[in-house]
């Protein structure tokens, strides 16, 4: 028997919002990873580390979202005279948001904001694109980073 509630009967559930949600996608990186001196690499949601081709780091979405923010933590510091550009793209372009890890940039958590967000679809591949600068040394350690 089921019991009437005390709040009286229940409000239909609104329809679902049509812009993409928010939604914080992790990318933890383990063990952590640098990139080589001179080169551009590619990191996805679906596997762990860097590639080249970006196409072996695709994996389509599920459910559309939105993206802002690009967190990046460096467990090293980034070699002196070399900078680590990191671009969000969006099916193997870019998307506007990018974060520069500057020369000698220490320890520490590094972000980038765009705005207004960028929505990705169901079926979009999100990837990063990470590039270091030519020089003697391969990039800080990434210990991880975050989409939101």
């Amino acid at each position: 028997m089921q019991l009437p509630s005390p709040l009286g009967p229940s409000p239909d559930l609104p329809d679902p919002p049509a812009q993409p949600l928010p939604v914080a996608i992790p990318f933890f990186q383990l063990p952590n990873v640098n990139v080589a001196a001179g080169t551009t690499t590619f990191a996805g949601p679906a596997a762990a580390g860097f590639s080249t081709p970006e196409s072996t780091r695709l994996c389509t979405s599920s459910v559309p979202f939105s993206v802002s923010r690009l967190r990046v933590i460096i467990s090293t510091a980034q070699p002196a005279a070399q900078n680590l550009t990191i671009n969000v793209r969006r099916n193997t372009v870019n998307i506007g948001l990018q974060l520069v890890i500057l020369a000698s940039a220490v320890i520490g958590i590094y972000e980038a904001v765009i705005s207004p967000p960028v929505a990705f679809g169901v079926g979009d591949s999100p990837t990063l694109q990470l590039v270091q600068d030519a020089g003697a040394s391969a990039s800080a350690t990434i210990a991880s980073w975050q989409l939101s």
